[in-house]
C-alpha cells in the first residue's frame, strides 16, 4: 500500500466511495499517537485489500492480529486502537460483533447513508434498488423512489376503485381492514422519499410502516385478481350451463359432469372471493383452464351434431306447420265438425322457436366464446320427439277431417253443388285420406269455395237429405231384420 504502483491500482479498484471511505479511515488516525497511528494504518491497509479481494465480508480480530506485525511490549492492544479508529471514521471502518471491514456505502454526504440504511422499505417500492456510493448517485436514485412512490400511490387508487366495483357487484365485502390499508399505504406513498428516509431511520415507525405495505399488498393482489376472477364468471355464465335447466336428460354423462363443475366453479368464485383468499387463485384459474379445455372439445362435436339435427327437424317442423295450416282451414268448415287447430297451434308456434336451424359455418372458439351465435347450449336435445308427436296429432286430426269430407252426405252435397266441377279431384283425396296430397291442393280459396258450397247446399236441400240418410238407414235396418 505504501508503493505508489500499488495505491494507484488500489485506489482505482475501490472507486469514488471507497476511496472516500479510506480517506475517512486514515483521517481518524489523527488523534492517535505515532506508535498507535503507525498501527492503525496497517489496520486500514489490511482492511481496505480485503474489501477489493477477500473472500470473507468481514475479518474477525483473530484473523487481523495475524497479518498485523508483532507488538512490542507495552504498546496499546490492537483492538482498542481499531476501536478508535472506527469511532472516527465516520462509519467508514466498522466493528461489529468482534469482527471489522472497510465500509464505504456508509461514508459521505448523508444522504447516501440515509438512502442506503432506508434501503429496505425502498426496494418495496422500487425492487431495482440498489445502495448507493455517491451522494450524485442517491440524489439519482431518491428521484427514482419517488417516481416509483408516486405510481404506487396512483395504483392504490385504482386498487380501491376495484374493490369498490367487486364490492357493488356482490363478489365480496368490502371490510373495515380493506380502507384501512388503503388509507395507510395512501399515507405512506404520498409522504415521498423524504420522509420515507426519515421512517426508515426510526426503527418503530419503520416496523410499522413494514406492516402496512405488506398488509396494503395481500389487498392490490386481491384487487389485481379481480378482473381475471370477473372473465372466468363471464364465462361460466355465458355457456348457459348454469341454467336452472340447462342440461336436460340426454343420458351424456360426460356433459353432466362438464355441467356440475361449471357450478362448482361458480360456486367457488362466489363464496371465497379473491380479498379473503387470494392465495386460491391459482389453484381456481387450474381448474377453470381444465374446465374450459374439456368444454370448448365436447362442444365444438356437440354443435355440429346439432347443426345437422336441427336442418332435419326444420323440415319437418315446416311440414308439420303445412298440415296445420290446412286443419285451420278445414276447421272453418263448421260441417265437419269441431276446431282442432286452435289447441295445436300454439304447441307449434313454441316448437318452431326452438326448431331453429344454426347457419354459421366458419370455425367456431368456444375457448373464447362459449357459444355459437344461435344460442346452442351444450345438452340441449333437439326437440325430435314433440315434434314427431304433435305432427302426429295434425295427421289424425286431418284424417278425421277427411273421413267427415267423405261421409255419404257431405260427398253427395258436393257432387249436387259442384257445378264446375272443381273438387272431383278433391273428394277422390279425401276418399284416399291422403293428407300430404290434401296439404298441396288445398288453399285458402278452395277453402272458402268448399265452405260456402256446404253451406249453400245444406240450406237449400237439408230436408231432403235429412229424408234420404233417415231413408237409407231403414233400408239398412230392414235389411238385417
Amino acid at each position: 500500500m505504501d508503493s505508489p504502483a500499488i495505491a494507484r491500482r488500489v485506489d482505482a479498484r475501490l472507486g469514488g466511495a471507497g476511496r472516500t471511505a479510506l480517506r475517512a479511515a486514515r483521517a481518524a488516525l489523527a488523534g492517535l499517537s505515532e506508535e498507535e497511528a503507525a498501527l492503525g494504518r496497517q489496520m486500514i491497509a489490511t482492511l481496505a485489500l480485503e474489501h477489493l479481494c477477500g473472500d470473507a465480508p468481514a475479518l474477525d480480530f483473530g484473523q487481523l492480529n495475524d497479518r498485523l506485525p508483532e507488538q512490542p511490549p507495552g504498546a496499546t492492544p490492537p483492538a482498542r486502537v481499531l476501536g478508535r479508529i472506527a469511532s472516527a471514521s465516520k462509519g467508514a471502518v466498522r466493528v461489529e460483533a468482534m469482527t471489522a471491514r472497510l465500509d464505504p456505502l456508509a461514508v459521505g454526504a448523508p444522504v447516501v447513508e440515509a438512502f442506503n440504511a432506508a434501503l429496505p422499505l425502498a426496494k418495496l417500492f422500487d425492487p431495482t434498488l440498489t445502495p448507493a456510493e455517491e451522494q450524485a448517485e442517491a440524489q439519482a436514485k431518491l428521484a427514482r423512489l419517488g417516481e416509483a412512490m408516486a405510481a404506487a400511490l396512483e395504483a392504490a387508487h385504482q386498487t380501491g376503485e376495484e374493490l369498490k366495483t367487486m364490492a357493488g357487484n356482490g363478489a365480496h365485502k368490502l371490510l373495515p381492514e380493506h380502507l384501512r390499508a388503503l388509507a395507510d399505504f395512501s399515507a405512506i406513498a404520498s409522504s415521498g422519499p423524504t420522509a420515507l428516509l426519515e421512517v426508515a431511520a426510526d426503527k418503530e415507525r419503520r416496523a410499522a410502516a413494514l406492516n402496512v405495505i405488506g398488509v396494503y399488498e395481500t389487498v392490490a393482489r386481491a384487487a389485481t385478481a379481480a378482473p381475471r376472477l370477473r372473465a372466468m364468471s363471464e364465462y361460466l355464465e355465458a355457456t348457459g350451463l348454469l341454467a336452472d335447466a340447462a342440461v336436460e336428460q340426454t343420458g351424456d354423462s360426460e356433459t353432466l359432469k362438464l355441467e356440475t363443475e361449471c357450478r362448482l366453479l361458480a360456486a367457488e368464485l362466489e363464496l371465497r372471493g379473491p380479498v379473503r383468499n387470494p392465495q386460491t387463485i391459482e389453484a381456481l384459474e387450474a381448474r377453470f383452464n381444465k374446465f374450459k379445455w374439456s368444454y370448448a372439445q365436447r362442444y365444438r362435436d356437440a354443435h355440429a351434431r346439432f347443426q345437422v339435427e336441427m336442418t332435419a327437424l326444420s323440415r319437418i317442423a315446416d311440414d308439420a306447420n303445412r298440415h296445420l295450416n290446412a286443419l285451420a282451414r278445414l276447421d272453418s268448415i263448421a260441417a265437419l265438425g269441431a276446431a282442432a287447430a286452435a289447441d295445436l297451434q300454439p304447441v307449434m308456434a313454441d316448437l318452431a322457436g326452438r326448431v331453429v336451424p344454426c347457419d354459421f359455418d366458419g370455425p367456431l372458439s368456444p375457448e373464447n366464446v362459449p357459444r355459437c351465435r344461435c344460442g346452442f347450449v351444450l345438452g340441449t336435445a333437439p326437440p325430435r320427439t314433440e315434434l314427431t308427436d304433435l305432427f302426429d296429432q295434425v295427421k289424425g286430426a286431418l284424417r278425421l277431417k277427411l273421413a267427415a269430407l267423405s261421409r255419404g252426405a257431405i260427398a253427395r252435397l258436393i257432387k249436387e253443388h259442384d257445378r264446375g266441377r272443381r273438387l272431383e279431384g278433391f273428394l277422390k283425396i279425401t276418399q284416399a285420406a291422403q293428407t300430404q296430397a290434401l296439404v298441396r291442393v288445398l288453399d285458402d280459396e278452395l277453402a272458402r269455395y268448399l265452405a260456402d258450397l256446404l253451406d249453400e247446399g245444406s240450406a237449400a236441400t237439408a230436408s231432403g237429405v235429412v229424408e234420404l240418410e233417415t231413408a237409407r238407414k231403414t233400408g239398412r235396418r230392414k235389411a238385417r231384420a
